[in-house]
C-alpha cells in the first residue's frame, strides 16, 4: 500500500458520519488528552522558570566575602 492509497483510506475514515454518542465520546477523549498535555507543558514551563530563577539568584549573590584575614603577599 503506497502513501496515496493510505491517505485515501484515512480520508474515507474521516468522512464517515458519527452518531451523536460517538461524537461526544470523541470530544471527551480529545479534551482529556489535551488537558493532560496542557498540564504536562505547564509543569515543564514552571520547572524551567523555577530553575532559571534559582540559577540567577545564585549567580547574583556573587562570591561569599571572606571572613578570614590573610596576610598580604610580599616579595622578601
Amino acid at each position: 500500500m503506497n502513501a496515496v492509497e493510505l491517505e485515501g483510506k484515512i480520508l474515507e475514515i474521516g468522512l464517515q458520519k458519527l452518531s451523536e454518542a460517538e461524537t461526544l465520546e470523541l470530544v471527551r477523549k480529545r479534551k482529556r488528552g489535551n488537558a493532560i498535555l496542557m498540564v504536562a507543558l505547564l509543569v515543564f514551563v514552571a520547572a524551567v522558570f523555577a530553575s532559571s530563577f534559582v540559577h540567577l539568584r545564585k549567580e547574583s549573590r556573587g562570591p561569599a566575602p571572606s571572613t578570614v584575614q590573610r596576610p598580604a603577599v610580599t616579595n622578601q
